[in-house]
C-alpha cells in the first residue's frame, strides 16, 4: 500500500457517478513573496483521488463514525454554531 499525505480537501467534483477529490499539501510561499506581507500558507495540488459515487457515499459515513467517536472521547469538541438563516425567515 502507498501512502500520500495531504493537508487539506481543496474540491470534490461529482459528474455522474465519479467523485473526484482533490488533495493539497502546503508549500513554501513564491520567491517573490517570502520578503513581504503576503506570507500567508501556500496551498498547492498534490494528488487526486477518483472514485464511485457509492464508494465516496459509504466513505462518508466511515468518517462521520471517527468523528462521532472522537467527540465522544473528547479529543475535539464541537461548538454549536448559530444558524445562518433565521427561522422565522423560512415562514
Amino acid at each position: 500500500m502507498i501512502n500520500y499525505y495531504a493537508d487539506v480537501i481543496g474540491n470534490i467534483t461529482v459528474t455522474g457517478h465519479i467523485v473526484r477529490i482533490d488533495f493539497l499539501s502546503q508549500v513554501a510561499p513564491p520567491a517573490q513573496q517570502q520578503d513581504t506581507q503576503q506570507q500567508g500558507v501556500h496551498l498547492q495540488g498534490s494528488h487526486r483521488l477518483v472514485m464511485p459515487l457509492d464508494g465516496f457515499l459509504r466513505s462518508l459515513d466511515v468518517q462521520e463514525q471517527v468523528r462521532a467517536k472522537l467527540i465522544a472521547d473528547g479529543v475535539i469538541k464541537v461548538e454549536k454554531k448559530e444558524p445562518a438563516v433565521s427561522t422565522e425567515a423560512l415562514r
